[in-house]
């Protein structure tokens, strides 16, 4: 059962997380000040990986879930439909020489960005990402040569992406200039930092009924990804928080200073005043729209890129199926409509109603991947029954346990290479510099206990375990 810990003047807070998952007080502090405000209208959810996150001069918390009566743009990342998108090769891993894997990345190198900034020799050949902003599924499916095995699935995936406000080409038309040259120079561009594109091999299944349904089987390749809605996103968000273009809130600097000094203050969460006015609130639900919708349309760019590097390199007509696309930083309305589900680092789950002609999502309900750190051990998870108690939410991973610029500082790229080396995974990089010490498993929770516990709370259930085999880092 989850930790409930009482109201101070509106909502309680429940942490997901037992002894065995240390959660840093400050964070729970961080949502107890956003359970206090008064829109809020349900119990404030931390889910296992709750952290501090440092990003541009101000604090706030990750790992979250909470309903308001009010749209409130500032209790969701910047990083609009941050997220992962899980999809199953008919190819064996074992298969995969390491001049295979090379030449697979080398391929997907050329194809991908890690910045919109990036030189446009290295982009892929993709429509317009403005005319992609309010397409019918099947003409996405279309830009990207996805398999008849997937089509299907297309259409479910992209009705949930537009769950806050289905887009029309009429919208799509009225949306700001800046928003559609920022999907027209973002798409297919991975990211830096904690972005990746990995290849797995199934380890283990741990739910055979469900992995028969999904097509999953001990051995094969699994594709898996992060990437958010790049500039789309931060466009929107500048748009919604004029104040983030000064990349600070009020009191920002004081507390990050103060957490620079070794007081750790608790910090306050900036700019989550609500939308109040009508027209400003239509405003901004299309443009939060407008993101979901690039962030999972960005994810089908880069898949598209490796399943082709993948074909290329393995011959023949390999079978690919998109398994799921699910966004980490969203907002949507509630089913009942009486307010607005922000999601912070945590995934929007949903049981099999929500694809009734999908023969293996209906069973399943959501599929998600459920990352380690880098180089360890990964999980894809079932929703079948969401957890109400978590406002139908789960982690997106282990969760840190060091700020990113402290990993970078206490682990070396060296080192993590070597470990990752030691494990059998081959390590690509995407942008220019290493930075791989960000990144190292010894700033994170334990996978293999958060994932344990995800189990235990009934926030998902654990049908199969991956082996990373080679990562692309952005």
């Amino acid at each position: 059962m989850p930790r409930e810990i009482p109201s101070r003047r509106n909502q309680p807070v429940r942490i997901f997380a037992d002894e065995s998952i240390e959660i840093e007080e400050r964070a729970v502090e961080a949502l107890r000040q956003i359970a206090d405000l008064e829109h809020i209208v349900a119990p404030v959810v931390g889910l296992p990986d709750l952290n501090i996150k440092v990003r541009r001069g101000y604090i706030a918390p990750s790992g979250y879930a909470v309903i308001s009566q009010k749209f409130c743009p500032g209790l969701m990342d910047s990083r609009v439909n941050c997220g992962m998108l899980l999809a199953a090769a008919g190819i064996e891993a074992r298969g995969l020489s390491g001049g295979t894997l090379d030449a697979v990345f080398e391929f997907s190198r050329r194809q991908i960005r890690a910045s919109a900034s990036d030189a446009a020799t290295r982009s892929m050949a993709l429509p317009a990402g403005r005319d992609l902003l309010a397409a019918q599924p099947m003409r996405i499916a279309a830009a990207f040569n996805l398999s008849e095995t997937e089509i299907g699935r297309i259409e479910g995936l992209v009705r949930d992406a537009d769950g806050l406000l289905p887009l029309c080409a009429d919208i799509a038309r009225g949306l700001p200039e800046d928003i559609r040259e920022a999907a027209d120079r973002g798409l297919g561009v991975l990211g830096k930092g904690n972005h990746f594109a990995e290849l797995h091999e199934v380890e283990e299944i741990l739910d055979g009924e469900s992995c028969a349904f999904l097509g999953l089987k001990r051995g094969m390749t699994a594709i898996a990804m992060h990437s958010d809605s790049v500039d789309v996103g931060e466009t929107a968000r500048d748009i919604l928080l004029p104040a983030r273009k000064r990349r600070r809130s009020p009191g920002a600097m004081s507390r990050l200073f103060a957490r620079l000094r070794g007081s750790n203050p608790p910090p306050a969460p900036p700019d989550v005043a609500p939308v109040d006015d009508r027209n400003e609130g239509e405003r901004a639900a299309v443009l939060v729209a407008a993101a979901h919708r690039f962030g999972t349309v960005n994810r089908l760019a880069i898949y598209s890129a490796i399943r082709a590097a993948l074909s290329a390199a393995v011959g023949g007509s390999p079978v690919f199926e998109l398994l799921g696309d699910f966004a980490h930083d969203t907002i949507f309305r509630s089913r009942d409509g009486g307010g607005w589900e922000h999601r912070k680092g945590a995934v929007r789950l949903r049981d099999g109603s929500e694809w009734p002609d999908d023969r293996a999502l209906s069973r399943t309900g959501r599929v998600v991947f459920v990352p380690g750190a880098l180089g360890t051990r990964a999980y894809i998870g079932a929703a079948f029954r969401p957890n109400a108690l978590a406002h139908n939410s789960c982690n997106h991973g282990a969760g840190r346990t060091i700020a990113r610029a402290e990993s970078a500082a206490r682990f070396s790229d060296d080192e993590v290479r070597r470990e990752l080396g030691a494990a059998g995974v081959r390590i690509f990089m995407l942008g220019s510099g290493e930075r791989l010490g960000e990144l190292s498993r010894h700033g994170f929770r334990d996978p293999e206990r958060v994932a344990r516990y995800m189990e235990a709370a009934g926030l998902v259930k654990l049908i199969a375990a991956l082996r990373p085999i080679a990562v692309l880092k952005g």
